[in-house]
């Protein structure tokens, strides 16, 4: 699977290191100069990543029209940020990620890198979540479905709620004591402060792998398989009832 990005700049000193960084990340890299021409083709087409140039005229409306509801699923916008950068006027763009001018080979690699590994996460989440919906309500009789997907999403809510909160507390854990606890400082951490808070992201990582290899455990060796159903086959009103129904039980077939 090839992902695929667009950069929206005229400065080519910046298009050409990006390029070549996105290049051999092995994302398709598409280039354009007008903010307007973008959007076009962003509603017309699927980009993974939108790397836009804050300095180039057009691009503030082209990042308020990337956060209306129609257009947020269609790509992971970045911003190039010119002069000091600061946490609102990166929350005003809607961009997750952010460079600053000028781009560094080491910068862009290392933003490029989150951006695409988001995206690649992404996408796994999103195949995997309809599977388990229809795995459970795969297993269960027709008449339980709804009860059966209003569950696993309850579990599936409660259980976002707890990961994010404990992988929290571990990285909270090792940050430095300055910052810790102090949400507005972390956007103005200095170097060697980035490189702790790095380091604190790794332990909450290995945690979450640990706990997905033993999730994958059970479920190969202790979740039974159950073939996929191809229609719905519910029972008669008299088979429930049974004998006191006053009559032998008939499934009925419904396709």
């Amino acid at each position: 699977m090839t992902l695929s990005s667009m950069v929206v700049s005229r400065d080519w000193q910046e298009v050409s290191v990006l390029e070549c960084i996105l290049g051999g990340l092995h994302m398709d890299v598409t280039v354009e100069n007008q903010p307007q021409r973008a959007l076009t083709r962003l509603s017309k087409s699927k980009i993974d990543a939108l790397i836009v140039d804050r300095d180039l005229n057009g691009s503030t409306q082209l990042l308020r029209e990337l956060q209306e509801p129609a257009m947020q699923t269609r790509t992971v916008p970045l911003v190039i940020m010119g002069g000091s950068r600061n946490s609102a006027a990166l929350e005003a763009t809607g961009a997750l990620f952010a460079f600053e001018k000028p781009i560094s080979v080491e910068q862009a690699v290392r933003t490029l890198s989150a951006a695409r590994n988001m995206i690649v996460t992404g996408i796994g989440l999103g195949l995997m979540m309809q599977v388990f919906v229809l795995s459970v309500q795969n297993s269960v009789p027709s008449r339980h479905i709804g009860s059966a997907t209003a569950l696993i999403q309850f579990s599936r809510s409660i259980g976002s709620t707890l990961g994010v909160t404990i992988m929290g507390v571990i990285v909270n854990q090792g940050l430095p004591g300055a910052v810790r606890g102090n949400q507005a400082s972390l956007h103005r951490l200095a170097p060697h402060a980035r490189a702790a808070l790095a380091n604190a992201l790794h332990p909450a990582f290995l945690s979450a792998a640990i706990v997905s290899a033993i999730v994958f455990l059970l479920v190969v060796f202790g979740v039974k398989e159950v073939p996929l159903r191809s229609g719905f086959e519910e029972p008669t009103l008299t088979a429930e009832l049974g004998e006191g129904g006053g009559g032998e039980p008939v499934p009925a077939t419904r396709r």
